[in-house]
């Protein structure tokens, strides 16, 4: 879902003002921002998916345990 969203929504947004910055429209800074929180959503979310991951296999496990206990 995030690789769909980025290339829908983040991809082409940071094209069209990087495009901008080319043409004088926008700073070079404004890009670099850009940049800089680009790449500080993505280490975070990387953080944060990485906290999830472990607590979300402990309940993956616990449910697949009780559907197995279950004899229809």
């Amino acid at each position: 879902m995030g690789t769909i969203a980025f290339t829908l929504f983040v991809d082409p947004t940071s094209s069209m003002i990087t495009d901008q910055a080319i043409h004088g429209k926008r700073s070079i800074q404004e890009v670099r921002s850009m940049v800089f929180y680009l790449s500080l959503t993505a280490i975070i979310g990387s953080l944060l998916s990485q906290a999830i991951l472990y607590p979300a296999a402990v309940v993956i496990e616990v449910v697949a345990r009780f559907a197995g206990q279950i004899h229809f």
